[in-house]
């Protein structure tokens, strides 16, 4: 069985929402978002929600590509730090 992994993306404009908590401290704060993201792999499914404040405008698309953007860069940066550090191989461990 191939993995399978669905990531709707819902936004909110902070207008049409409550007051958030201490919601002036976030300046320019635009859009709250949602991801939910469901993987089934084998027999095993799980469900994770994200929830993500952005000073850009409620577009799930706009906002979606921005955050696969960003975690890609991270991921790639991981990636290379342990190749070039061996991180995974290193057990340094703090007691």
């Amino acid at each position: 069985m191939n993995p399978y992994e669905e990531r709707p993306v819902w936004t909110v404009d902070v207008s049409e929402l409550p007051p958030l908590h201490n919601q002036e401290l976030w300046t320019g704060l635009k859009t709250v978002v949602m991801i939910v993201s469901e993987r089934r792999v084998w027999n095993k499914t799980t469900t994770e929600a994200h929830f993500y404040l952005s000073s850009l405008s409620s577009n799930a698309e706009t906002i979606a590509g921005a955050i696969r953007s960003h975690w890609g860069i991270e991921n790639s940066l991981h990636w290379t730090l342990d190749v070039t550090f061996c991180e995974d191989e290193s057990r340094i461990r703090k007691q």
